[in-house]
């Protein structure tokens, strides 16, 4: 009787067993695929935020025509040398983040090849996405929006260093 019990036992397990390593190995595979998919969009989330970092840096509206969305909404808050209170909410358009990349750093005493840019992308879905850049003028959080296969900077929001932290 011991015998009967323990052989239909035996294939009960044995079949969860089986039917477990399949799921998990399709599972595996699914994440697999999503992964690749994930990590191209953190290299192409990069590669559109440092062009808006390097545009600022480098004087170079392409970069920012190239990264940033027309309908960008900018908005920051900036703590003046010796101030104690920030000031802002500044906003700031398309059109006026291409105008300050044209001069911003046009006698290179504002960032140089030392500068941080120091990015990470804290978040993706498939159309959407946030991050976070640490600049020469402080910190910028993003959000992107994936358009045609292409990353857009949508959104921005902004603060300069506070005193303890500026680089």
């Amino acid at each position: 009787m011991k015998r009967l019990l323990i052989i239909p036992t035996i294939l009960i397990f044995g079949c969860f067993g089986l039917q477990a390593q399949t799921i998990v190995k399709a599972s595996e595979k699914g994440q697999a695929k999503v992964m690749s998919v994930v990590k191209n969009d953190i290299t192409l989330i990069e590669e559109a935020v440092m062009d808006y970092v390097m545009g600022l840096y480098d004087v170079d509206t392409t970069r920012i025509y190239k990264s940033v969305h027309p309908d960008l909404k900018k908005r920051g808050f900036w703590l003046p040398d010796g101030a104690s209170e920030f000031k802002g909410p500044y906003d700031m358009s398309f059109q006026q983040l291409v105008d300050l990349a044209s001069k911003w750093n046009a006698k290179g005493d504002q960032a140089d090849e030392n500068s941080p840019r120091e990015i990470k992308v804290l978040d993706v879905l498939d159309k959407t996405a946030c991050a976070r850049v640490n600049a020469a003028w402080g910190v910028d959080f993003f959000h992107l929006a994936k358009m045609d296969g292409k990353w857009y900077i949508m959104n921005v929001l902004w603060q300069s260093y506070p005193t303890k932290e500026k680089k």
